[in-house]
């Protein structure tokens, strides 16, 4: 699978504007919230004109974790055919952690420590990540919508693996790659190490 992943990415203006966009996403709001609702008030907002401001540069909004949130990246911005998912890194969550600079260096490095290991096909690929982090890129996968239909060899593989990924509709996501499908691991930012 990694073969078939080697030919899409991001073009140099797409890593520029995932850059800027991720800088002012994750900075320009890294104050820690208080119980004052007008702190809170007008976070909300400057992070509603932030989203403005990325979905007007063609980034078409996915979704949202603890620690990020997903927008599709534009295809005049990337190389090859296959779409590509951006994941910034949010501002300080309540306790003061940049829970989404956590979670996407997290994936990094699992994914440079397995990329060619017998876990590779369980997770989906990274394809480029951002200074400190601030953002990664990924092929866009569709998701898995039960439980269910999660496919056995993702459960079995993740039961002999040495990280601990959580393994729920929500996690995992369909591949398709040339007339085949990968059951894959799509936010493997929060694994635990099981020693």
């Amino acid at each position: 699978m990694n073969d078939l992943m080697s030919d899409i990415g991001l073009r140099s203006s797409g890593k520029e504007i995932c850059g800027s966009l991720a800088t002012l996403y994750g900075y320009s709001t890294s104050f820690r919230l208080s119980e004052n609702a007008e702190e809170l008030h007008d976070t909300e907002t400057h992070e509603y004109e932030i989203r403005n401001i990325i979905e007007n540069h063609g980034f078409t909004y996915i979704g949202e974790g603890t620690g990020r949130t997903v927008y599709e990246v534009p295809p005049e911005y990337t190389i090859g055919s296959k779409s590509i998912v951006v994941k910034f890194a949010r501002p300080f969550v309540d306790d003061g952690r940049r829970e989404g600079l956590e979670q996407n260096k997290s994936e990094v490095m699992i994914w440079e420590n397995e990329q060619n290991g017998d876990i590779a096909d369980l997770l989906c690929s990274v394809l480029d990540y951002g200074e400190e982090y601030r953002y990664v890129t990924m092929p866009l996968c569709e998701k898995t919508f039960n439980d269910k239909e999660i496919s056995e060899e993702v459960k079995n593989k993740n039961s002999s693996s040495m990280y601990s990924f959580e393994i729920c509709s929500e996690n995992v996501g369909v591949l398709r790659l040339e007339n085949e499908n990968h059951s894959v691991i799509l936010d493997y930012g929060i694994s635990k190490i099981i020693h």
